[in-house]
């Protein structure tokens, strides 16, 4: 047995070391712990501000489309008659329309028959054309039919296992050559009918009949469904007409309802039959451009009041912004203004700076758009506010066609001339 005695028996000397160096550390981890919560808050800021110069750029996505400097739009005194959308080539003017009478498709309908399934009409062969029918309403015959120029003529062969009406309608569905088939029952048995996927008065259907039975035009077996001049035991259900319209006065017709060759850059949609004309005016349309500008007007003034947050100083409680004085911050707030308020490279003229276009500044520093300015000058001039906003090239030569440009683009004039074009090899 050992035993220890004296006054040092006692002493804990690890615990002892332990806290003469906490003490002595202690001031130093409070220094770095100050130092280290100021440089995250500072990284913490100029991460604010990055996140503001990107949504700064991202505002500037919607003037970036040469598309939306030139577009036009429609007004309409009534849209129960028609509706109408126009594109950029069209030109602004005025006009009163009235729709006479709408495209139709033609439309015809066989006699009744017991079922649609089990029932057979005949076997043989049906040939389909499309032109012009002058059908008398009062006889049931035709009077004449003119084959249209680029008519498709369609022959479907009918046999024993397609010879119902069902079987007759399938086929006719399945060749998919512009005639859509289907089976009614009208109250009095079943009956076949044929419409054209077209309408316009040279878009009716012809049948030509080639019937198993040798007789092509006694309206029995498969000519039943015959309609053309010779025999014609389909009935007419619907005429096949151009539309009819006029413009201003002038009469025009369409073998559609969408009108797209009447007036240029315009498409009318027509609905139904007018009383009276109605006006229709078409104009530029400066909304896109001026939500785009208000859009970058927006995002420009988030960053400068973002930036100008960080770096005040408050005298009244003597308290500095986290990015207060920093140069790079400085640097990117001194570039950023420069493209705000300097002339744009490449361009001459009136054009050459964004306080002509009414863009300005109120009473706090932030920018504001002069909307009646804008406006006047974009309708006035849509190529020179795209040259103002976007990437632009012109040639003073048709043969040379400017197609897009990169950062590395530099502004100018060029002068190009065309010694060979490119061929392939054979």
């Amino acid at each position: 047995m050992v035993a220890v005695s004296g006054l040092g028996s006692g002493l804990d000397v690890s615990g002892l070391v332990t806290q003469l160096v906490s003490a002595e550390r202690a001031g130093s981890d409070l220094q770095l712990n100050r130092q280290n919560s100021k440089l995250n808050a500072r990284l913490s800021a100029l991460g604010s501000v990055k996140s503001a110069i990107a949504g700064f750029k991202s505002s500037l996505g919607g003037l970036n489309s040469l598309s939306s400097y030139d577009k036009k739009s429609v007004s309409l005194s009534s849209s129960d008659a028609f509706t109408a959308v126009a594109t950029a080539s069209a030109i602004p003017n005025s006009y009163a329309i009235e729709v006479q009478q709408l495209a139709s498709s033609h439309a015809l309908a066989s006699g009744s028959f017991a079922d649609s399934h089990s029932t057979p009409v005949g076997t043989g062969m049906l040939t389909f054309r499309f032109g012009s029918v002058d059908y008398n309403t009062t006889s049931g015959n035709i009077d004449a039919f003119a084959v249209s120029q680029d008519s498709k003529i369609t022959t479907l062969t009918i046999d024993s296992s397609n010879n119902t009406l069902d079987g007759i309608m399938h086929a006719v569905n399945e060749a998919d050559f512009g005639v859509k088939a289907s089976v009614v029952n009208d109250g009095s048995g079943y009956r076949l009918l044929f419409t054209s996927n077209h309408p316009g008065a040279e878009n009716a259907i012809e049948i030509q009949v080639d019937d198993a039975d040798a007789g092509n035009t006694d309206n029995a077996g498969l000519s039943r469904l015959a309609f053309n001049i010779a025999a014609s035991p389909m009935v007419q259900t619907k005429t096949a007409t151009d539309a009819e319209f006029t413009i201003n006065g002038l009469a025009a017709t369409s073998s559609s309802n969408s009108v797209s060759t009447a007036i240029p850059g315009v498409t009318l949609n027509l609905k139904k039959v007018g009383s009276e004309p109605v006006q229709m005016t078409v104009s530029k349309d400066t909304t896109a451009v001026t939500a785009a500008v208000n859009s970058f007007i927006a995002g420009y003034n988030s960053f400068a009041r973002t930036v100008k947050t960080l770096t005040k100083y408050d005298p009244s409680t003597q308290t500095a912004g986290l990015l207060l004085g920093d140069f790079t911050v400085r640097a990117v707030v001194s570039q950023v203004d420069n493209i705000m308020r300097a002339a744009v490279a490449g361009i001459v003229g009136e054009f050459g700076s964004l306080s002509v276009v009414g863009l300005k500044t109120n009473d706090v520093g932030e920018y504001e758009l002069d909307a009646a300015r804008f406006k006047t000058m974009l309708e006035n001039s849509p190529q020179s506010m795209q040259a103002l906003f976007t990437a632009l090239g012109r040639s003073t030569d048709p043969a040379i066609k400017y197609l897009a440009s990169s950062a590395d683009t530099q502004t100018g004039s060029y002068a190009v001339n065309i010694t060979t074009l490119a061929s392939c090899g054979s």
